[in-house]
């Protein structure tokens, strides 16, 4: 698990299985981009929000875009929040790199290298940095 900012946390699904670790972090909630929670249950405390993307070329565009919205109003109420998918290499990386580019003003590019600079497993796949860096300009023209 790796800090991005003082509210954002990226990391993998073991990660997200740690609930102590998470609370004693100060972590409030978990942002779940995989198909299936890990295999332990997070703090009851927690607000769990999931959207379910796929890492590769077959991810829904959409999808993408509403989890970097999600993850970004998330940010905006001040909850402190663990974006994770499986590996947190790819689907979390592009998804808090979204939501920090939109919080920032910044291009999605500058973004994405400051996470990979911060977060060395991050190997995002190309057609989910191509969706994120369209959804962020999206999000910023709505």
């Amino acid at each position: 698990m790796t800090p991005l900012a003082s509210d954002l946390y990226v990391g993998d699904a073991l990660d997200a299985a740690r609930g102590d670790a998470l609370v004693a972090t100060g972590i409030e909630g978990v942002f779940r981009l995989t198909h299936s929670p890990p295999d332990e249950p997070y703090p009851e405390s927690f607000r769990v929000d999931v959207v379910e993307l796929i890492d590769g070329p077959q991810n829904d565009p959409g999808a993408t875009r509403r989890a970097i919205a999600t993850l970004r109003d998330r940010l905006s109420a001040g909850q402190t929040t663990l974006v994770h998918c499986s590996a947190g290499a790819s689907r979390s990386v592009c998804v808090a790199a979204g939501a920090l580019a939109c919080r920032r003003g910044e291009p999605f590019a500058d973004a994405l290298e400051d996470v990979r600079d911060t977060h060395p497993p991050s190997q995002p796949h190309p057609s989910l940095v191509d969706h994120a860096e369209r959804a962020v300009e999206r999000l910023r023209a709505d």
